[in-house]
């Protein structure tokens, strides 16, 4: 089993429709294939973790790159795993905020202007903060 972290940048600016659509489909198709996750997204940026047999998760990895919704795929991180994070979620959501930075103040120092690809590529232990604080809550 791996977990796999990518970030990529929206085409044009989903609406919150557009969001709800895009997680009812990774929930849907997770599911099917015993996936697990957390999705993340704000200010253009996509930030996603995925859990599952290598298999899965590298095939799923493949359709986001060619998903039109999505340019300039970049994986952070690919590695084995023992257990899940993102156990019972087949996908996890959390649309990020300037309000979402300013109420936790893990996140405070962040800020929705360096919730980008450059910054979180650049800095690995803020990506891990962001995926813990997104288990406080689901939806």
């Amino acid at each position: 089993m791996i977990s796999s972290i990518y970030i990529s940048q929206a085409v044009g600016e989903p609406s919150e429709d557009d969001l709800f659509d895009l997680l009812e489909q990774c929930r849907r198709n997770n599911v099917k294939k015993g996936l697990t996750g957390m999705l993340m997204y704000g200010g253009g940026t996509y930030l996603q973790c995925l859990e599952g047999e290598a298999a899965d998760v590298d095939e799923l990895l493949k359709t986001i790159d060619a998903d039109p919704r999505h340019t300039a795929v970049k994986i952070l991180r690919r590695v084995p795993i023992a257990a899940r994070q993102f156990t019972d979620w087949s996908m996890g959501f959390e649309h990020v905020t300037e309000k979402s930075f300013e109420e936790s103040a893990g996140l405070r120092k962040l800020g929705l202007s360096s919730y980008n690809p450059e910054y979180l590529e650049n800095n690995p232990e803020m990506v891990d903060t962001l995926l813990r604080w997104a288990t406080r809550t689901k939806i």
